[in-house]
């Protein structure tokens, strides 16, 4: 008779750990706190919608070097939302084809003007992974950025 409250216990057990579990998974990290370019083909409306210099985020949830960078790009675009606006596409989550080359790495940061990319002459059409990504944010910051330069 022992058996039977600690096969009921065990269930019980399980089906807590499985809705944390669900719970836990469900979680964007919060990335669905920011804007996100879902389809390629409203990037021209972004565009016009966006004056001078922006950045377009890329990357997709579960990339390692991702993770690593999300305090920093959640708080870049917030601190900078009015100045230098960031949006996000999560290459799992966008339709279409993008208007220029994005490189083939994520984390990527693109700096966009006027629907160009400023980096579409450059040997990389993004600035890739945590590091170059942390330093231009250090240049956008302290007002010495320029497109194209070394990160």
């Amino acid at each position: 008779m022992k058996i039977r409250p600690l096969i009921l216990l065990f269930i019980f057990a399980m089906l807590t750990i499985s809705v944390f579990s669900l719970t836990a998974c469900n979680e964007e990290n919060g990335y669905a706190d920011y804007e996100h370019l879902r389809d390629w083909n409203d990037f021209e409306t972004l565009d016009e919608d966006t004056e001078g210099l922006y950045f377009l985020y890329i990357y997709f949830v579960g990339c390692p070097a991702c993770a690593d960078l999300e305090d920093d790009i959640f708080n870049f675009a917030s601190d900078n939302a009015g100045d230098y606006p960031v949006y996000f596409v999560d290459l799992d989550d966008i339709a279409g084809e993008p208007p220029f080359d994005t490189g083939e790495y994520v984390p990527a940061l693109i700096p966009v003007e006027d629907g160009e990319n400023l980096l579409a002459d450059e040997e990389e059409p993004a600035y890739i992974g945590p590091s170059a990504i942390r330093n231009i944010f250090s240049t956008v910051e302290d007002g010495t950025y320029e497109p194209g330069e070394d990160e």
